[in-house]
């Protein structure tokens, strides 16, 4: 016997809902295993990492703010320029907070498998960078500071593709983390991403009602 009308909206979101957050398999994490995530990350390399959640008095919801660069946990911390990326602006936007993850995991993690992936290779060739064989910055990223007696940020054992790319891409990381400050909010609208989570797929908004990115 086929179902009503109504529990057929029903039985699409569980099975949406299955495939995003179920443990076998998943595509995408939860806010709260990206949250997590990124708290012990912080706990694990505090001279790099440091994570917050700022509380907004009017409502009492939170924003996540990971704060990347070279003493990060410095008193007081280096005055630098400060690069704002913002992800997770509506609520059923999961993808974008996982990127928010890998970008954080290639800027702190010193495992060489984000370093590696051949797609991220590819990605940089296209937009016209090249890899260096001398393990130094090449084309438009600027200048090493290996040379200037700074600790290694990141490290791994290079990729076997002798393309030099985990190479580069390391360099390029320890100059980015000495000279920026890079503060990256992985979930704008936590509040309804939770209630996405829930089973509200249709949520775009925050709980209070506003579009992030339509609001003036």
């Amino acid at each position: 016997m086929g179902l009503p009308c109504r529990q057929h909206g029903q039985l699409v979101s569980a099975l949406v809902l299955a495939l995003l957050f179920g443990h076998v398999g998943c595509l995408y994490h939860t806010s709260n295993e990206l949250l997590h995530w990124l708290y012990h990350s912080a706990e694990k390399h505090p001279s790099l990492l440091r994570f917050q959640e700022l509380e907004e008095r009017h409502t009492g919801t939170y924003l996540p703010v990971a704060t990347v660069t070279a003493g990060a946990d410095a008193t007081p911390t280096p005055q630098k320029p400060v690069v704002l990326f913002v992800f997770g602006e509506h609520a059923r936007e999961l993808i974008t907070s996982e990127v928010a993850v890998w970008m954080v995991r290639l800027l702190v993690d010193n495992s060489s498998a984000v370093y590696s992936w051949p797609e991220l290779g590819d990605a940089l060739e296209r937009a016209g960078f090249a890899p260096d064989s001398n393990n130094s910055s090449n084309g438009k990223s600027g200048s090493s500071s290996e040379g200037d007696g700074a600790d290694t940020i990141v490290g791994g054992s290079s990729s076997s593709s002798g393309d030099n790319w985990s190479h580069t891409i390391r360099t390029w990381v320890q100059d980015l983390l000495h000279k920026l400050e890079i503060q990256i909010i992985p979930i704008e609208a936590l509040d309804s991403r939770r209630q996405v989570e829930a089973g509200s797929l249709c949520v775009r908004k925050t709980s209070n009602n506003v579009d992030l990115n339509r609001y003036v």
